[in-house]
């Protein structure tokens, strides 16, 4: 935004696949227009003064062959930030941040997404985590590193910290060819550590987080 580092934050409420359909079956249509308006947004904001633009979803596990390739057509649309927008999708949801468990290694914990993901991930995860407004920086710290880490792993079978940058498609379609194709799930990773790993680059978040 044209105010330094102010950030709006804009609650989108539907699923990817309702976005992608708005998308396709209207070719006028104007995305950053339709941002504001779901945001209530001032009109007067203009996308030359947004610096950029992250999209959060949720991966939709109930979502058939057509909505999968809906989605890697919309991974390759919003590739960006500074234009369109960057994607970014969370499996199997938001609440993926905090299913960690000392006692189970978290890069082989895969789960389906349904709704009863949320009431499971509270049992299934550390004290610590349950309730992130507590969060403390070594928390921040761990859950950053531990995603980091299972999306480097999703990817290139390493559970290490990434040298590279790993983009969103490439996520998405290990996630398939891993997971989702064989079993009917995905490899639990949350979106938000991905995001600072993207925003920051690689060296300086590792900074951060020492």
């Amino acid at each position: 935004n044209e105010k330094e580092n102010e950030h709006i934050s804009i609650s989108y409420c539907n699923n990817i696949y309702h976005l992608a359909k708005e998308i396709y079956e209207n070719e006028y249509l104007d995305f950053f227009e339709l941002l504001k308006e779901e945001g209530k947004i001032d009109n007067a904001l203009k996308r030359d003064n947004v610096a950029r633009i992250y999209l959060v979803f949720d991966y939709d596990g109930h979502a058939d062959k057509e909505s999968s390739q809906k989605l890697q057509e919309m991974l390759s649309l919003f590739d960006n930030e500074t234009e369109q927008g960057l994607l970014y999708i969370s499996y199997p949801m938001g609440e993926a941040l905090k299913h960690i468990k000392d006692s189970v290694d978290f890069k082989n914990i895969a789960n389906v997404s349904n709704s009863k993901y949320k009431n499971f991930v509270s049992e299934n995860c550390d004290e610590i985590y349950k309730h992130p407004i507590n969060y403390t920086k070594d928390i921040w710290r761990t859950l950053i590193t531990q995603h980091s880490k299972k999306a480097n792993f999703i990817v290139n079978d390493e559970f290490e910290f990434p040298t590279d940058f790993i983009e969103q498609l490439i996520i998405f379609e290990h996630q398939k060819k891993k997971y989702i194709d064989k079993e009917g799930k995905v490899a639990v990773l949350s979106a938000f550590p991905i995001i600072l790993m993207d925003y920051y680059g690689i060296s300086t978040l590792k900074e951060k987080i020492k």
